[in-house]
């Protein structure tokens, strides 16, 4: 088997071939949660999609295999923090086990697992949204639809891919925003038909020469260095499981 074929099967196992797939569990898990939101949302729901990785087209098995974004009407006076809460809240109260992560709340609905991520809209006709960041316990700002773009227009959704499959290999904290900008910024100026065999060695090697320098700027709100929210720690187990892996023979010793 070659490398490419190699990758190409771990990508067929890994990830849904099908985008028809997670469409449709989208819609299911929609029907289930849209009345919850609604009545959470107390008439200041300003719209609800689908975001995340499974928008992009970079999702992989064993995540999140739903993300949902909702939107609430820059005229919600609540805070951040009680709008984050609170919808955990209404989760649990519905009859969901809920995990509050850093900045959605995660549940299941039947065996999909489903990040819900509560934004409050900016004032006027925008896509920009201020999130509660609960590790921080603050927040951050940023266009959702912005980064969905950004992602679709790489062309580069099989590396993506490819690269949280070696992160969850090798159980790294590798934030999968920053490991999509990473990417992009690792095939700059390649073809977008380059074999799966050449450019992932190339996202290894960019990530053990850079990942301790780079400077990952968040495409939807340039005042958000998403590198930052890896600590140095978690970039230098990151460059050495990169070093490591760019300088094996085989790709099975590699990424499964």
């Amino acid at each position: 088997m070659t490398g490419n074929e190699y990758l190409q099967n771990v990508l067929n196992v890994k990830t849904y071939v099908y985008p028809a797939e997670q469409n449709t569990q989208y819609q299911a898990v929609l029907t289930r949660v849209l009345p919850i939101i609604q009545q959470w949302s107390m008439g200041y729901l300003e719209e609800i999609f689908q975001s995340g990785s499974s928008a992009k087209g970079t999702a992989i098995k064993g995540k999140s295999d739903v993300d949902i974004f909702i939107s609430i009407k820059s005229s919600c006076n609540t805070t951040l923090e009680n709008m984050f809460n609170s919808l955990g809240n209404a989760m649990t109260i519905a009859g969901y086990n809920v995990r509050r992560q850093n900045v959605s709340i995660g549940i299941k609905v039947g065996n999909i697992d489903v990040d819900l991520v509560p934004g409050k809209k900016d004032i006027g006709n925008t896509n920009y949204h201020k999130l509660y960041v609960s590790k921080k316990d603050s927040w951050t700002q940023t266009n959702v639809k912005l980064q969905i773009q950004n992602i679709k227009n790489s062309r580069r959704a099989k590396f993506i891919q490819l690269t949280k499959i070696w992160r969850d290999c090798h159980r790294l904290e590798f934030p999968s925003i920053n490991i999509e900008l990473v990417v992009i910024e690792a095939l700059k100026g390649c073809s977008y038909d380059i074999d799966l065999n050449t450019g992932f060695m190339k996202v290894l090697e960019y990530i053990r020469d850079n990942i301790m320098t780079l400077r990952l700027v968040d495409p939807g709100n340039t005042a958000n260095i998403l590198s930052d929210d890896m600590t140095e720690n978690e970039k230098r187990i990151v460059q050495m499981y990169a070093q490591d892996s760019a300088s094996q023979k085989y790709w099975e010793n590699i990424i499964w």
